[in-house]
């Protein structure tokens, strides 16, 4: 205080006199800020705290999250070598069904023209009764 006092007198040319008076609102003045700055700084530190367990939390979900992925990942190749199989499968019977549907509806031609004579000659030899 005597330094600053005496600072004062040689940039100002102004004599300051302190009076314990003074000099106790000086000091309540710096335990008012002091209290608000420790404060302050009591929040921020639980702010940062609380935003490294959130990043912790995440990092640790993220790793549970990482493991199960690849887990996934077999399966679905898994699944997806199992549907290749089963696709060459289905498309070798569906070769073999459409072959079979072709020979069946020729045997169904076939047959229609069997029937077709068939009924000609029916009709003849019904005719041929009648007559008869």
């Amino acid at each position: 205080v005597i330094e600053r006092s005496d600072k004062m007198l040689e940039e100002l040319k102004r004599r300051n006199y302190v009076t314990p008076t003074n000099y106790l609102e000086l000091v309540k003045g710096y335990l008012l800020l002091l209290g608000e700055k420790r404060k302050t700084l009591g929040d921020s530190i639980s702010k940062f705290r609380n935003g490294i367990e959130k990043l912790d939390d995440s990092r640790e979900q993220v790793e549970v999250m990482s493991a199960e992925l690849e887990v996934k990942k077999k399966e679905v190749a898994v699944a997806q070598k199992d549907c290749e199989e089963m696709l060459v499968v289905i498309v070798k019977d569906r070769k073999v069904v459409d072959e079979q549907q072709k020979s069946v509806q020729a045997e169904s031609e076939k047959i229609g023209k069997e029937e077709a004579e068939t009924k000609i000659i029916a009709d003849d030899a019904q005719k041929d009764l009648d007559e008869a």
